[in-house]
């Protein structure tokens, strides 16, 4: 394994992670900002809201010095109070009614709050433009407002005054705060996302690099293959002729004869060894044309043999039109895989072999009837030279992935839910 993909796991979980700390970093602290700035703006209007009483009650002072103020000079304060965004102001008796007022209210003065003597101004929002502000008049209030101007209206203790002002900085800090704070949070999604996207392009890097190290592998392989299987070829055919005239020329019950014919099927048994791996070094180049899927399999399953034929269910979908295939790697594909499966289910045990249309393309399927592979093992099945046989090459499969994979389709294996293998091989209309 090179250092690369040795590297690629630190790269694939270090940079999501990176990216999972910095964005809950972001979010928490831009949460944080628009809380810290919400809890300031409700102080500044805390502080506006007294800010505003206490103007009325000053420009309302020379009025007191000559008796009740009347509406004409409230309404002279709340022009003159416009500047500081005072909209409207009101003085109400005792029992709740109003005795003047000055300016447009933002909505009926019949639920207002009843703060105490000692308590401070009550502040309210009852728009999204106005903020409304309550007192109740008394002597104790001179500390706040200056014991003079409450000295001076003593005569009016037990009243309620109501300000109304508009809350245009609290809505400014509030509206600065929510921008930071949502940019913060985009930020901190971009940099989550960002992780992600990272995450999943090393995933498709490592499984680049693992394919390429296959690829590589199986290049070798391949080469080394052609080589010994070329090698080979010749020398078995000779010893097996030879064997098969040794055996002609013997006797029945000459002694010899009976190492003769092991010397004849070992020599068969290598032969088709040889054969398998020159196939499997030659299925690279795929030639399309188009073919008659459903007769190719129904040739595959008559060149079984009649007694290993009948073992096999056919299951075609009706009215399949040609498809673009190379009609010689496919049925060699077939007939690796319906010899594998004979292999594996206990005779009589059917074999199914199924054709329809899906994904795009045809659908091949092959279920025996047999033990089924191995847990976590399905996938292997696929690989050269892996086996659990007692006899066998162990590259039937392999072959059948490489034919699959050149026609840009996919070679999957499973246990099925009912019993034994299944195989399904996935043919685009068009090579991927």
């Amino acid at each position: 394994m090179t250092k690369s993909l040795r590297a690629i796991p630190l790269v694939r979980w270090g940079l999501p992670l990176l990216g999972l700390v910095t964005m809950i970093f972001l979010l928490a602290l831009s949460l944080q900002t628009y809380l810290t700035a919400a809890a300031t703006a409700e102080a500044v209007l805390q502080a506006r809201a007294g800010a505003a009483l206490a103007a009325v009650l000053r420009g309302m002072q020379a009025q007191a010095q000559q008796g009740e103020p009347s509406r004409d000079a409230l309404e002279e304060v709340v022009e003159d109070l416009a500047s500081q965004d005072v909209r409207f102001a009101a003085m109400l008796n005792c029992h709740g009614r109003v005795m003047l007022q000055a300016g447009a209210p933002s909505g009926p003065l019949d639920a207002l709050p009843q703060p105490g003597p000692d308590d401070p101004p009550a502040v309210q929002r009852v728009a999204a433009d106005r903020a409304r502000a309550v007192m109740l008049l008394g002597p104790r209030h001179g500390p706040r407002f200056g014991r003079r101007l409450m000295a001076r209206m003593e005569g009016m203790a037990g009243r309620r005054l109501v300000v109304e002002f508009e809350p245009s900085l609290e809505d400014d800090i509030l509206r600065r705060a929510l921008l930071g704070s949502l940019l913060g949070a985009l930020a901190g999604l971009a940099v989550g996302a960002a992780g992600l996207v990272f995450w999943r392009l090393s995933r498709r890097a490592e499984a680049a690099e693992r394919e390429r190290e296959r690829n590589r592998q199986l290049a070798a392989l391949g080469e080394m293959s052609a080589v010994l299987g070329h090698e080979l070829k010749n020398p078995l055919t000779a010893l097996k002729g030879h064997a098969q005239l040794l055996v002609e020329k013997l006797p029945p019950d000459h002694p010899g004869r009976r190492g003769a014919e092991t010397v004849v099927r070992e020599a068969v048994r290598l032969e088709a060894l040889t054969r398998q791996v020159l196939d499997f070094v030659r299925t690279g180049e795929v030639q399309r044309a188009p073919v008659d899927a459903a007769g190719l399999l129904a040739e595959a399953v008559a060149a079984l043999g009649p007694a290993d034929a009948a073992r096999v269910s056919l299951a075609l979908a009706p009215g399949l039109p040609p498809f673009a295939l190379d009609a010689p790697l496919v049925r060699q594909a077939l007939a690796n895989l319906l010899e594998n499966a004979l292999q594996a289910a206990p005779a009589p045990g059917a074999i199914e072999l199924g054709l329809e249309p899906g994904e795009g393309g045809l659908v091949v399927r092959v279920r025996d009837h047999g033990p089924g592979f191995p847990a976590g093992e399905e996938e292997r099945a696929f690989e050269p030279f892996f086996t659990r046989k007692a006899r066998g090459s162990g590259l039937g499969l392999a072959v059948v992935r490489r034919v699959v994979e050149g026609h840009g389709g996919r070679a999957r294996a499973r246990n099925h839910p009912a019993g034994g293998a299944e195989i399904t091989l996935t043919f685009p209309r068009e090579a991927r």
